[in-house]
């Protein structure tokens, strides 16, 4: 089964490959024509039902793979409140009390200093 399956790979890569896979095909058929294998065709037929009656009679159990820890923090479960998820609104200054900076970025701090 491998051999046909690379046969066919490299059989697909050109016309010429291809050319080449059919004739070697079409002598490989015309050897097997020729041999007297009607006594061994019994045998193998047996023992490949044989064969696969051991194989069918397998029980494989598959489990399911161990869960890995993702990385970073987990998700929280807890459902938020609406005030929770109200944002917030502009950043007020601890030192003027007007809206839009905050103390560190206070335009004229540096300059009363």
């Amino acid at each position: 089964m491998v051999h046909s399956l690379e046969l066919s790979e490299r059989g697909s890569q050109s016309e010429k490959h291809h050319d080449i896979a059919i004739q070697s095909l079409q002598n490989g058929i015309g050897k097997l024509d020729s041999l007297d294998i009607e006594e061994s065709n019994k045998k193998f037929v047996d023992s490949t039902s044989e064969d696969m009656s051991k194989v069918s009679d397998i029980n494989i159990t598959l489990h399911d793979p161990p869960l890995i820890a993702t990385k970073g923090r987990p998700q929280t479960l807890r459902m938020k409140s609406s005030l929770e998820m109200v944002r917030k609104g502009s950043s007020t200054c601890s030192y003027c009390m007007k809206n839009g900076h905050t103390k560190p970025k206070y335009p004229n701090l540096n300059q009363t200093r």
